[in-house]
């Protein structure tokens, strides 16, 4: 349907143009005249053009790509009209034509040939839509490059582009940022600027002067007067006018930057043509002599032809709607796909139709006006108004369609807009066109036919001279014609205005952003200068900009082709944003409002999503201050169960802007710059709304599917920090496979930090830091709350580190894992991990100290052991791993012995200590031989180490010798043999006798009564058995067997009784002994022995059990009564009588008490039976009458008495406790109390200290206050503080006793209460409790200042924390002392000595780093401090404010050097901005059309030559400030040195393009240029560039001399910057950049050292300085020199080399014997912020080194008080083409063989065939009749001739070239003749001559030229002739190429 629509118009279009064509030749007649004949073609061309337009623009491009045929077709027919327009005509629809089918380079020469013709302005139009569209293009395609380099033909080389300047302008700006070179641009807005200047303030108003001439003429008298004279003069004064004119058009038109050239080119054709006019007019007057008539005729017929040309407008207009409404309709009633709709035809007839319903609205309201202006029908006026509203009404709907129909072409965009607005300004202008015509014919024709007629020659004239007048104003007065540009040069300041700050934001934006990446190399002091500098140029900046908005608020946009703005407001306001959010870190609200109001402005700004992501950004940051601010304030004022507000929690509502904002850029923004970003920030919100959310899971999910989006893409440069924060998310979930994922995350990262693939160091070690943490978290939150059970995390680690090789990783994670068990109490699970820690590495050093550790855990960790576990067998089995695997005699010993190893081995010291134990426990378990031989073989093995490694080994054995007995001692009592209990009872009393103070020597004696008691029992028994004998050394009878016994029973009596044994428990256990030996003979029937047994026993029944004691006395009272002492027998049956077993038998013990109680008093006082005695006196007493009182209490202490003498000690107490009771006297009662305390502790009475005590307490509670109970209270903690294991309760005792007596709440009488705190002070410190101590004597110091142990005690004090460290309480202490006692200064001046110490040594420390303002601090507080000691009395030395004086001239020396350097950098900078730079190369080398090369630029003037002269005189200038540099007293850092450099070789670069582009100029615009250009015809530009060459060589040699210098003594020391880069990037482009091969002889173990005076040698370790240079480091001692030596051998000696040294002294350098003074460069600093590391390099000269050895000497001197770092290398450059040039040639040899090819070729085909030579049969010819040519191993070769001789062969071979090619030669025999090819090129060819008798055959021989070769496989040919008799051919090649072996 569309193509059959295009071939419908066409003929629609070709049937216009016939119809049309025929009326104009049917209507014309013959009699036209001359000008009615111009006006009608004139006309007729005008409406041709338009309608070929339609056919050549619209019509045939789409045919075109439809039906090629029928569009040839259609053109054909269509010629006939193209014939009748002009060249320029067709030329600009040809334009158009191109344009639509995109041709844009034909386009574009097309439009630009036509901007000097009279279709300029449609020319100048399409030219601009065609440029922007080739433009986008370009863009589009990433050919940003090429793009430039388009627009700087644009904007440079003056395609006019008029209002449209600006925005290519800003466009070249934009992508001149990519190499930031704005120079051109600054340049032509300069020149801009100037030229403005020029030409409003100078050139127009010159113009105006010169109009203004006009107004001088003397036209009086013309009038009165016209004759030719007089019109001559004026004539001659126009055209001097017109002349001026042009001279100032042609200066203006010259002028670079003028943009608006149309419209001044314009201007002056206007002005010419007004002139010219003007004289025609004259001319009219001066010869106004024809009649009235002859003026009206022609006048009258002037008035036809224009009525005949509107009726060829109504014609044109109407063919045009014709076509238009034909389409319409055709498109309106067919059936056609959208794809076959011609908008732009819909659009353009809705346009002319709303136009039409307007037009004819116009015509009623014109109407309706004119009938209510006549006032003719006054009764129809309210009619006629109703009508006119509702004609304005209709027209108003109209006009808006109109508007809208327009707007929506001008939305097409593109093209096809542009082209249907020009097609609908055509038809406005011919509407326009008709219009005026109409307008003017009517108007002529009515004043002719009103006002002409009766004119004569005086009417004429004076008819003309108002024209004249007229026309002499119009032409004088420019100012509205210079309005256009004059306006539009205002509007394009501000544009440019707008673009110089655009350049300025880029330009700083781009060198801080440098500036960020460096700042990390700068020291705190320039960090702080740079940022305040920075910050300053930005707030200037934006300064700028929000005035440029203040003062433009009506500037929007710039414009772009199409109708659309380029860039405007918002991006102003975008950049703003940007310096803002950097220059105002402190308040981003600024930057937020200015992002805000950039989207306001532009919803679709280019950066709409940067500035989405920065609103996100800032929103977020500002959001989250908020959020904190509200949690702490919540947190503040919160109670118990408050909910949080919603303004202090991370959610989607606090966050809505910013998440909006970043879904945004994710929804619609896919290929942003920031789009993963964005994605990663999401995640990173939903994570943290996660965290205040009821439904975290949610979020969390969100958050991981935006990081597995980034994870996705492995190239991502957010990819590790999505992975990270992935991980980061699913360990906060907690869930089991989450924890597994994350730490497979975590690993991934790990597994990047090692392998390098994140290059950033301190990234990847923050990544490595984290991940270790990270996966150590995970681990340990596999077990839940399970802190029992083996840890899940153990085989997790296994399953996570399977195949991972980094065991440092490895093992940090475990040491992390375990603290973290460690951190919750699950020690068991940390037990897991380290033993895991230990069977990963078994040789670890640290393996013992953890398996201790694990020993420890076990023992302390608080927890339950898991189920099946038994601590005691954990215990012993980890002890004996640590002998198993550690001793002496282990593989790890072995490993590990050479390094201090003496914490682990008291570790299986004490493994080895405790399996002892354990060994003689497992004998006492099971008592055997075998287990004591165990024992006994672990003590043997356990002596061997313990020699080694144990001090104490003799004790140790006596330890051992100890436990040994103990085993004969279990093994006796397992036994029971009794030669076993002899035995034992044997070693018992031999190692008692050794050890006499051995710490179990009563136990033994003990242990052997037992042994004796057992053997007496086992003897008996067995005696009576009657199967008894003796074993050696055992008892034969009772007998002896009882004095065995008696014998150990008196031993372990005796032991029992020493002093240093005797305790109540073990006279009780004696007494059982006695008991034992009393029942034997009483068994025995031997009673007196048993009686005195049992009385020896009862001396001390108070510690004899209730049992013991009953039957001791009934045995007694039995005895009694077999010896008739009745007495006796009453008082052991009363004793036994309250011990009775039962009821029945006590009623049997009270019945043999009354049976001998009869008289028992009188009996019993007789016999001193004081029991009984004094039973029945409290017996009487108590029968006794209450009344009787005092005869009660006389008979209770008679019976006290009796107790006593009885030894009834107990009884004796209580009945003194009993009067005590009843006393009322408080010095009674104390005297009852201590008869009882004397009758407890007595040791001839109870001997009991407990009862003694609870006796005393007892008082002291019922009288606290009393002397009695202090002094019993002092006694007691007396008795305490002598044992030294209740010595802490004696020093708390004394100091509560102190607390009372202190209050006044005791009567110490004349004891002072300071001896008791002195006391309690003295204990605490012997127990070594130090804070209590110190505290009460601190207190003793404040409350007896003056207390004569108050000083000593505060020197004690200070002592101690002096030892400690402790500094603030030593100083305290110390002050205190002296401020007590000034002669004890010794403490304070300590103190002060110290600080001020310390605060010398910061200062020194400062003073190295070169970090003044620290150092002067501290010389402050040095002085501040010193000042207020001497204020205190101290003195001091004065020798450091030397030191201070000294530094401080150094710091002034150092300011001196910043005002040089500031000095320096701004005379390197003005000369940067030298007029040679400023200046156009024009304006530096005059160059016009008359300008010769002999007369002005080679010769005579000599400006070329002379212009060497102005650039030496610039350079002389830099080498003058780089001189006087170096003759001052200050170093010039590297950047300065380079840049000054730089500016010499920029200098020459500029000399050479100022040379080479007026040379350029010389040959484009001169005469003499031009013949030569004709001369060389197409080979012009290659002469040109030639002559280029020879004349900027210099320069360029010059300017390259000066980078080499760069590159070699800084690129290639290390040092590199952008002018290193580029220095390096200009010898490449000239191919002058020399590749070296380095050598580093790194400072390591071959290197021979000697250090003086230490004499010791020093270790040597490598490291990698910052920019990436390996060293060898070595530290100094102080005040000592390193002597290094290093010898190496060189094949071939270095261009130079480079000394990478870092070394803050003395440093003497020699090089095989002479001495190396170089120059040296700052490469960078081994320790950020510490000069003293600065790393530098020295270049040496290659002459210095020589081939074979070299002996490098190197001397380094630490003359410092401290150790110093020394860090250096070696490093040889050689270039690889001088390397290349001494490797030897390799010769190599071809020799014929039977492996050589003879090629056939197929006569009929051309292919070619191969076979093997054969050996030449028939040769017939040796050696030795071979001229020349000596034997080799050339065979002679041919091919067999069987089937016939074989005369012309062709035999090849090859050989193969893999580097460069030197020479060659060929050597060869082959009767008759050889042509020789090589690669297809012949290179020789030879007859051969021989002697035939005798034979002598003479060589041939063709050398191999280098250029005949090729790299890789070479063929040789030779086409051999031989018909003579010697068959075959022999040859010898021999070549040689470039050895490829290297040069070390």
């Amino acid at each position: 349907m569309k193509k059959n629509l295009i071939v419908f118009l066409l003929l629609t279009f070709g049937m216009a143009c016939s119809s049309f064509l025929f009326a104009q030749t049917f209507e014309y007649d013959e009699n036209v005249t001359v000008d009615q004949l111009r006006e009608e073609i004139r006309i007729q061309r005008q409406e041709l053009k338009g309608i070929a337009k339609e056919f050549l623009v619209d019509a045939l491009p789409s045919v075109i790509e439809f039906d090629p045929a029928h569009a040839n077709a259609e053109l054909q027919n269509f010629s006939s009209v193209l014939s009748t327009l002009d060249d320029n005509e067709v030329l600009y629809l040809l334009g158009h034509m191109y344009a639509r089918a995109n041709e844009n380079d034909r386009a574009i020469s097309i439009f630009d040939s036509l901007l000097r013709t009279d279709l300029n302005f449609g020319a100048r139009k399409m030219l601009n839509i065609v440029l922007y569209r080739k433009l986008t293009e370009l863009l589009q395609a990433g050919e940003r490059q090429t793009a430039r380099d388009y627009l700087s033909a644009i904007v440079f080389d003056n395609y006019n582009t008029e209002q449209y300047f600006p925005a290519y302008l800003y466009l070249f700006s934009d992508l001149s940022a990519d190499t930031r070179n704005y120079d051109e641009v600054i340049n032509l807005i300069m020149r801009y600027n100037g030229n403005r200047e020029i030409v409003l303030n100078a050139l127009l108003p010159l113009k105006q002067d010169v109009l203004n001439r006009l107004n001088t003429f003397d036209l009086t008298a013309f009038y009165e007067n016209p004759s030719k004279e007089a019109l001559s003069d004026l004539n001659g004064k126009i055209d001097q006018i017109k002349l001026d004119l042009t001279a100032i058009y042609n200066e203006i038109i010259s002028m670079e930057g003028i943009i608006f050239l149309d419209a001044v080119v314009e201007n002056h054709g206007i002005e010419m043509k007004g002139l010219d006019d003007l004289k025609l007019l004259m001319a009219d007057y001066a010869s106004a002599s024809i009649s009235s008539e002859d003026f009206l005729q022609p006048a009258m017929e002037y008035i036809a032809s224009a009525k005949q040309s509107l009726s060829f407008y109504d014609r044109v207009l109407r063919q045009f709607d014709l076509v238009l409404s034909q389409n319409f309709l055709k498109i309106s009633t067919e059936a056609t796909s959208d794809s076959e709709v011609y908008a732009g035809d819909l659009y353009l007839d809705r346009i002319l139709q709303t136009q039409k319903t307007i037009a004819s609205y116009d015509e009623i309201i014109k109407e309706i006006d004119e009938l209510l202006a006549s006032g003719e029908f006054p009764e129809s006026r309210d009619r006629l108004l109703m009508e006119r509203d509702e004609a304005l009404s209709n027209k108003a709907e109209a006009e808006v369609l109109h508007r809208q129909y327009v707007n929506d072409v001008r939305d097409m965009g593109g093209e096809e807009g542009q082209v249907l607005l020009e097609i609908l300004d055509e038809y406005n202008a011919l509407l326009a066109e008709k219009k005026l015509l109409d307008e003017t014919a009517q108007e002529y024709e009515s004043y002719i036919l009103s006002e002409a007629e009766g004119l004569n020659d005086v009417d004429l004239r004076s008819s003309i001279r108002p024209m004249i007048a007229s026309q002499l104003g119009s032409v004088a007065y420019a100012n509205q014609r210079d309005q256009a540009y004059t306006e539009g040069w205002d509007d394009t300041l501000t544009a440019m205005d707008y673009i110089t700050l655009q350049m300025s934001y880029r330009s700083l934006m781009a060198v801080y952003h440098k500036f960020l990446q460096a700042q990390i190399y700068l020291t705190d002091e320039d960090l702080d200068e740079q940022k305040a500098y920075w910050r300053s140029e930005q707030l200037d900046l934006i300064g700028e900009i929000n005035s440029f908005l203040a003062n433009n608020p009506t500037f929007n946009a710039i414009d772009q082709p199409g109708n659309s703005a380029l860039v405007g407001t918002a991006d102003m306001y975008y950049n703003l944003a940007e310096l803002q959010y950097y220059a105002i870190p402190e308040d981003l609200n600024p930057a937020l409002l200015s992002y805000r109001k950039a989207l306001e402005l532009d919803p679709e700004l280019p950066n709409r999503d940067l500035a989405l992501y920065n609103i996100a950004f800032i929103t977020s940051e500002l959001q989250r201050l908020e959020i904190s601010n509200n949690k702490i304030a919540f947190r503040n004022t919160a109670r118990f169960g408050d909910l949080p507000p919603a303004n202090s929690l991370y959610s989607e509502a606090n966050f809505s802007e910013a998440q909006a904002a970043l879904q945004e850029i994710v929804r619609d923004f896919p290929d942003s710059q920031v789009y993963e970003e964005s994605v990663y920030r999401l995640g990173l919100l939903n994570f943290s709304f996660s965290t205040d959310s009821d439904n975290p899971e949610l979020y969390r999910n969100r958050a991981i599917g935006y990081f597995d989006e980034i994870v996705a893409n492995h190239d991502s440069p957010l990819y590790y920090d999505a992975l990270y924060q992935r991980g980061w998310v699913r360990l906060n979930s907690f869930a089991e496979d989450d924890l597994r994922f994350a730490m497979n995350d975590f690993m991934e990262l790990l597994q990047a930090t090692d392998s390098g693939l994140i290059a950033d160091e301190q990234l990847a070690q923050d990544y490595r830091s984290d991940a270790v943490d990270n996966i150590a978290y995970c681990l340990i939150a596999l077990d839940g709350t399970d802190f029992t059970s083996r840890s899940r995390g153990v085989a997790e680690l296994q399953r996570v580190f399977d195949g991972y090789s980094n065991d440092q990783i490895v093992h940090l994670v475990l040491d992390r894992t375990t603290q973290l068990k460690l951190d919750m109490n699950a020690s068991l699970q940390a037990v897991d991990f380290l033993q895991f820690k230990i069977d990963s590495a078994p040789m670890a050093l640290i393996n013992p100290v953890l398996q201790d550790s694990i020993l420890f855990l076990y023992h302390n960790s608080g927890q339950s052991l898991r189920e099946g576990e038994n601590l005691d067998q954990i215990t012993q089995d980890i002890y004996q791993r640590i002998i198993d695997n550690y001793s002496y005699n282990s593989q790890w010993y072995s490993v590990n012995k050479d390094n201090d190893i003496s914490h682990q081995m008291d570790i299986v010291n004490n493994a080895y200590t405790q399996r002892s134990y354990r060994l003689y426990n497992n004998f006492v378990n099971s008592i055997n031989r075998e287990n004591l031989t165990a024992y006994e073989n672990h003590v043997h093995t356990y002596q061997e180490f313990a020699q080694l490694h144990n001090p104490d080994y003799e004790e140790d054995s006596a330890a051992s010798d100890s436990l040994m007995v103990t085993a004969y001692s279990v093994l006796a009592d397992r036994t029971q043999d009794l030669q076993d209990i002899n035995a034992a009872i044997q070693k018992l009393y031999e190692y008692n006798d050794t050890y006499p103070l051995n710490s179990q020597f009563y136990e033994n004696e003990e242990l052997a009564m037992i042994y004796a008691r057992n053997s007496f029992a086992a003897t008996r028994d067995l005696l009576e058995s009657g199967e008894y004998t003796a074993p050696e050394g055992a008892p034969t009878n009772e007998d002896e067997a009882f004095a065995i016994l008696k014998n150990s029973a008196d031993r372990y009596w005796n032991v029992s009784n020493q002093e240093r044994f005797q305790t109540p428990q073990r006279t009780a256990e004696a007494l059982d002994v006695i008991l034992l030996l009393g029942d034997v003979q009483f068994g025995r029937e031997k009673y007196p022995e048993a009686i005195s047994l049992y009385q020896q026993a009862l001396e001390h029944e108070d510690l004899m059990t209730d049992s013991d004691k009953r039957d001791t006395y009934l045995k007694l009272a039995d005895m009694s009564i077999r010896q008739e002492r009745y007495a006796d027998a009453e008082s052991w049956f009363r004793k036994a009588l309250p011990l009775a077993l039962n009821d029945e038998d006590r009623a049997n013990i009270n019945q043999d008490i009354l049976v001998q109680i009869q008289n028992s008093f009188e009996t019993a006082a007789g016999s001193g039976d004081y029991i009984t005695e004094a039973n029945e006196r409290l017996r009487l007493a108590a029968e006794m009458d209450p009344s009787r009182r005092l005869e009660i209490l006389g008979q209770k202490n008679e019976a006290v008495e009796a107790f006593k003498k009885a030894g009834a000690y107990q009884q004796a107490i209580d009945l003194l406790m009993e009067l005590a009771a009843s006393d009322t006297e408080l010095d009674a009662i104390y005297t009852r109390y201590s008869q009882a305390i004397e009758i407890a502790e007595s040791d001839s009475m109870m001997n009991d200290p407990t009862l003694a005590a609870n006796l005393e307490q007892e008082f002291i509670d019922a009288h606290p206050g009393s002397s009695y109970a202090f002094f019993l209270r002092l006694a007691a903690i007396s008795a305490k503080a002598e044992n030294e294991a209740r010595r802490s309760e004696a020093a708390a005792a004394y100091l509560a006793l102190y607390e009372e007596a202190h209050t006044g709440n005791i009567d110490t009488e004349d004891v002072p209460e300071s001896s008791l705190l002195a006391d309690a002070i003295r204990l605490y410190n012997l127990e070594g409790n130090i804070a209590t101590g110190y505290a009460l004597m601190n207190r003793f110091v404040e409350t007896y200042p003056n207390h004569p142990d108050t000083v000593p005690y505060m020197e004690y004090m200070a002592k101690g924390h002096y030892d400690r460290k402790e500094t603030e309480d030593y100083k305290r202490l110390a002050k205190a002392i002296y401020e007590k006692d000034p002669g004890k200064n010794s403490y304070y001046m300590d103190v002060a000595t110290t600080e001020l110490r310390d605060i010398a040594q910061e200062f020194d420390t400062a003073y190295l780093n070169q970090d003044y303002e620290a150092a002067f601090a501290a010389r402050d507080r040095y002085r501040s401090l010193e000042t207020a000691y001497k204020n205190e009395g101290l003195e001091f030395p004065s020798d450091i404010y030397d030191v201070f004086a000294a530094v401080q001239r150094e710091y002034d020396k150092i300011q001196e050097r910043k005002a040089f350097l500031a000095d320096y950098d701004a005379r390197l900078a003005a000369l940067g901005r030298s007029s040679i730079f400023t200046q156009s190369p024009a304006q530096q080398i005059r160059v016009v059309a008359v300008t010769t090369w002999d007369r002005n630029l080679g010769g005579g003037d000599n400006r070329i030559p002379k212009y060497m002269n102005t650039i030496e005189a610039e350079v002389n200038k830099v080498r003058t400030l780089i001189r006087q540099a170096g003759e001052s007293e200050f170093d010039i850092d590297n950047d300065r040195q380079i840049n000054a450099i730089a500016l010499i070789a920029k200098i020459y670069d500029r000399g050479a393009e100022v040379v080479g582009t007026q040379i350029e100029t010389f040959f484009r615009i001169t005469t003499q240029g031009g013949y030569y250009r004709e001369q060389w015809g197409e080979n012009s530009d290659a002469q040109i560039q030639g002559f280029v060459m020879q004349n900027t060589q210099e320069y360029i040699i010059n300017s390259l001399t000066y980078n080499n210098q760069i590159y070699t003594q800084f690129h290639l020391a290390g040092y590199q910057n952008d002018a290193t880069q580029a220095a390096k990037a200009a010898l490449e482009e000239y191919n002058q950049s020399v590749e070296y091969r380095s050598q580093e002889y790194v400072l390591d173990s071959q290197w021979q050292q000697s250090l003086e005076p230490a004499g010791t040698r020093l270790g040597f370790n490598s490291i990698k300085s910052p920019k990436g240079h390996n060293l060898g480091r070595a530290i100094i001692p102080a005040n000592n020199t390193l002597n290094l030596t290093r010898r190496f051998n060189l094949d071939l000696e270095p261009n130079f080399a480079f000394l990478q040294i870092s070394f803050p002294l003395g440093i003497d350098v020699q090089l095989n014997g002479s001495v190396v003074n170089s120059s040296w460069v700052v490469i960078d600093s081994l320790e950020a912020g510490k000069p003293a590391s600065t790393h530098y390099s020295f270049i040496i000269p290659g002459e210095m080194f020589a081939r074979g050895e070299n002996v490098f000497e190197l001397a380094l001197e630490n003359s410092s008080a401290g150790e110093q770092q020394a860090a250096l290398a070696l490093q040889t450059m050689t270039s690889l083409q001088r390397i290349r040039e001494n490797i030897p040639p390799v010769v190599k040899n071809i020799f014929s063989n039977t492996g050589w090819r003879v090629i056939s070729t197929d006569p009929e085909t051309g292919e070619e065939s191969s076979v093997f030579a054969a050996d030449a049969t028939e040769w017939n010819i040796t050696w030795d009749n071979l001229v020349n040519m000596e034997e080799s191993a050339s065979r002679p070769i041919w091919v067999s001739e069987l089937d016939g001789p074989v005369n012309d062969l062709v035999f090849e071979t090859d050989f193969v070239l893999d580097s460069e090619f030197k020479d060659g030669i060929i050597e060869f025999i082959a009767p008759e003749a050889v042509t020789v090819y090589l690669n297809g090129t012949e290179i020789g060819s030879a007859i051969f001559d021989y002697d035939a008798d005798p034979l002598e055959i003479y060589k041939g021989e063709v050398l191999i030229n280098a250029s005949n070769v090729v790299n890789g496989r070479n063929v040789l040919r030779f086409a051999v002739s031989n018909s003579s008799i010697y068959r075959g051919f022999l040859a010898k090649i021999t070549y040689s190429q470039a050895g490829k072996e290297e040069i070390r």
